[in-house]
């Protein structure tokens, strides 16, 4: 393994992972710090909660990205696939914890969808149609990801080609449990609330 291919595969993970997509688009549409706004997360959930679905949609898309583009850079680059995972990983956890918001994010949902995308996209596909089948009907979002966070890694069991990926897609599933801590203490009190369209721009 090139050690100058793994190194720019892993920095090129932590600053594309970390770009604050929904904060650029809040200050974009309206000069709005999104921080500030529904649940304070800077994720498509609260973007959509303030701007609508379309601009959600655009926020998840890219976050998406920035996880799908170092996990791809990474193969392009050939390294191993447990360098690749490690690139997806970095990725995820660079858009939780922010290098451009002092550490502070979102849930990862969308970076590590894309992540998942490129390298077992068919236990990415699979959990995201267990998400939209739970989120759109319910509008419970958080309840939506915590299961396809749940159905990924088993899905990832059959079929992905190397055990770095399925080991990779339990650590992902780790992580987004992690971040959705506060979530899971709402949902098991009864107080986790369906996502609504808050009047504004």
């Amino acid at each position: 393994m090139e050690p100058g291919a793994l190194a720019l595969a892993l920095v090129s993970a932590v600053a594309l992972g970390g770009i604050p997509s929904g904060p650029l688009v809040a200050r974009y549409l309206g000069d709005v710090d999104i921080r500030a706004v529904g649940s304070g997360n800077i994720g498509a959930t609260n973007i959509y909660r303030a701007f609508g679905f379309k601009w959600a949609a655009a926020v998840f898309l890219a976050d998406a990205v920035k996880g799908f583009v170092p996990a791809i850079m990474a193969r392009g680059l050939t390294l191993p696939p447990v360098a690749v995972m490690a690139a997806g990983l970095l990725a995820v956890l660079a858009h939780i914890f922010s290098p451009y918001l002092r550490g502070k994010g979102g849930k990862g949902v969308a970076t590590a969808f894309g992540v998942m995308l490129a390298i077992v996209p068919g236990a990415a596909l699979l959990a995201l149609v267990v998400w939209a089948a739970i989120a759109l009907p319910t509008r419970r979002v958080s309840l939506a990801s915590l299961v396809a966070a749940v159905v990924l890694p088993l899905a990832a069991l059959g079929l992905a080609h190397f055990w770095a990926y399925r080991i990779g897609a339990f650590l992902v599933t780790g992580i987004v449990i992690y971040s959705h801590r506060d979530n899971i203490a709402r949902i098991r009190a009864g107080k986790e609330k369906p996502v609504e369209r808050e009047p504004g721009p």
